[in-house]
């Protein structure tokens, strides 16, 4: 059995910059051919990487090209106007393309954000010695989850997600007992 390895996104804005048709890797030709259906010799921009966007080094407002798609990637919401204003530049094809980059953006940029907060919140319970009573009650939290994976039931019911939250409840339970008894305990020693 392998295990799949996603990495996250580094960048804050994927990195863009200019090469000529003859210098397209072989990768991109493909995408451009069989994913936009956009002739290499006459593209504008293709996603190289998951984090860089090459563009096409003939076009005429390079320059502006490049800032509006920094721009667009900056953007938290969709960026319209500058949508807009990047087809006028360049042709509704290769906007429509840069509408695709941007929603993948997006979605590379939450799964970072909500890595970074699940990090934060394993710092946290590890802080507050909720691992180590989790330790100690693995078996109970082994219990919870076979009772929501339905090991139980009559007939097969196999629903990983419902014995995952069974155990989840159960910390999160243990977490919100510990911080009880951590505030109660700092206000008795402020008394």
């Amino acid at each position: 059995m392998s295990i799949a390895y996603d990495s996250i996104v580094n960048r804050d804005v994927p990195y863009t910059y200019a090469v000529s048709t003859d210098e397209l890797k072989s990768k991109d030709i493909f995408y451009l051919e069989r994913i936009h259906h956009v002739n290499p010799k006459e593209f504008v921009l293709v996603k190289h990487t998951r984090e860089c966007i090459v563009l096409n080094k003939n076009l005429k407002n390079l320059k502006e090209i490049k800032e509006i798609i920094e721009k667009v990637m900056q953007s938290k919401y969709l960026p319209e106007k500058l949508l807009d204003r990047f087809e006028i530049f360049t042709d509704e094809k290769s906007a429509e393309i840069l509408l695709e980059y941007y929603s993948d953006w997006r979605k590379e940029i939450q799964k970072r954000e909500l890595n970074r907060q699940a990090l934060s919140m394993l710092k946290t319970a590890k802080s507050l010695r909720i691992s180590w009573k989790v330790k100690r009650n693995k078996q109970i939290i082994k219990e919870l989850f076979d009772i929501g994976f339905g090991i139980y039931e009559k007939k097969a019911v196999c629903d990983y997600q419902q014995g995952a939250e069974n155990a989840f409840m159960y910390g999160y339970l243990l977490g919100v007992q510990s911080q009880k008894n951590n505030t109660s305990q700092d206000s008795k020693y402020k008394k």
